[in-house]
């Protein structure tokens, strides 16, 4: 397990523990996902269905995607990795 160190606009770091399992966290409208090696594309689908966010070719170790999802909602959070593997993830947004 490793650590993940961002600076944030008041010059204050938020640091988080790079789990060894995958992991999603959605935090101050930022998607950040831990865990995964590997290049792919993340898909984040409403609980009914609608596609509400997109990102391809992104780094999965490291990645930090900013996205604007309704506070108290669930998500699903779809990866496909370069090699045809899908990983599915649910997340609530607060």
């Amino acid at each position: 397990m490793g650590a993940w160190v961002l600076p944030t606009k008041n010059n204050q770091n938020l640091t988080f523990e790079i789990p060894d399992k995958p992991q999603i966290v959605y935090q101050n409208n930022v998607l950040f996902i831990y865990g995964i090696d590997g290049i792919g594309s993340v898909e984040v689908f409403s609980l009914i269905g609608n596609k509400v966010g997109h990102f391809n070719n992104v780094n999965l170790r490291e990645a930090a995607l900013e996205i604007s999802l309704v506070k108290n909602n669930l998500y699903i959070i779809r990866i496909v990795m370069d090699d045809g593997s899908v990983k599915t993830f649910k997340i609530r947004a607060s």
